[in-house]
């Protein structure tokens, strides 16, 4: 079980899926989080920005299991992000298209996944609950290797623990 956290808007905004761009787009969104923490039991908090027009105190709330984090009043989402990260010790995946916070949370040791392949995770989570198979299928990881029979051009011990943790996506 992992700890995800996700700048809200990046993800909504993120690659072309007309799904996400509907009216109901946050509502949409943490319905389609609600399917996945189903299926993968991972605690999620999805950040959404509130600098602009926000509230005087940073909000949360627990919507349908999912913690939604509105930052307050002149903090930004990528601020909120950092700041759980470093309270978490950097063992938490944050999902991300900002190169700035991308950079700033895997010096704190967070793993990093790109907003449009979370998508696909997303999407590949729905078709497995529409098909009734568990997503836990190795199947599913058959592209990615890190088994390496001598080797010497291994990957590092950094990007090696990131793959650890993203594999459990």
């Amino acid at each position: 079980m992992s700890k995800l956290l996700i700048d809200g808007y990046n993800l909504l905004h993120a690659g072309s899926s007309s799904i996400l761009k509907s009216e109901g787009e946050v509502e949409e969104l943490i319905e389609r989080l609600r399917r996945y923490k189903r299926q993968k039991a991972h605690t999620i908090t999805v950040i959404f920005d509130g600098h602009e027009r926000g509230m005087p105190i940073e909000r949360k709330e627990k919507i349908k299991g999912i913690c939604v984090v509105y930052s307050r009043l002149g903090e930004k989402a990528d601020q909120v992000i950092e700041r759980l990260v470093r309270q978490c010790g950097g063992s938490c995946i944050v999902v991300t298209s900002d190169r700035a916070l991308t950079d700033s949370v895997e010096n704190d040791g967070a793993a990093v996944i790109d907003s449009e392949a979370f998508i696909e995770r997303l999407d590949m989570a729905a078709y497995l609950e529409l098909k009734g198979e568990s997503g836990t299928d190795e199947s599913q990881e058959a592209g990615i290797h890190t088994r390496k029979k001598g080797n010497p051009k291994r990957k590092s011990k950094k990007e090696r623990a990131t793959i650890r943790k993203l594999k459990k996506l």
